[in-house]
């Protein structure tokens, strides 16, 4: 499955390392020939920290995968960011709670930690993509660690 972003006049943005495949027969950074064919409309590739579209921000989170990339966006003075496969469930909230099938696990251990001095700091609600439970809360201290603030739960 692709993630476009969606802009104003059509415009459509794309992580491009996800997008682009350094295994296929073509150029390393550029899509595939299978992936040329299927797309019909224009978009632009985007790469680590970026701002595709006013409020809306990729924030380069690797370790999942090198170029794995979370969604903050910001609107009215709200700030809500989209794990993604960072922190798939609200269960992975712990530092050191790292999927086993990430691909650089202390990597995604210090991505962890910087996203969550900027989220606890400026009170981001954090998205948990993949839990069937837990929505979304914010993150707050508990003890040494982290834990979920206001939990929107499920159901």
């Amino acid at each position: 499955m692709v993630e476009v972003l969606e802009g104003p006049s059509g415009s459509r943005f794309h992580g491009r390392p996800t997008w682009c495949s350094k295994e296929s027969s073509s150029s390393p950074g550029t899509p595939t020939s299978a992936r040329r064919r299927a797309i019909s409309v224009s978009f632009t590739l985007v790469s680590g920290d970026a701002e595709p579209l006013p409020g809306i921000r990729c924030l380069a989170t690797p370790g999942h995968v090198p170029f794995h990339q979370s969604v903050l966006i910001e609107s009215s003075g709200e700030r809500v960011c989209f794990l993604a496969d960072l922190v798939p469930t609200a269960a992975h909230l712990p530092l050191p709670w790292i999927m086993g099938y990430d691909l650089e696990p202390l990597v995604t251990l210090e991505s962890k930690r910087r996203l969550y001095q900027r989220a606890e700091a400026e009170g981001w609600l954090l998205f948990f993509e993949h839990d069937a439970a837990v929505i979304a809360g914010r993150l707050g201290r508990e003890g040494k660690g982290f834990g979920l603030v206001e939990p929107l739960v499920a159901g």
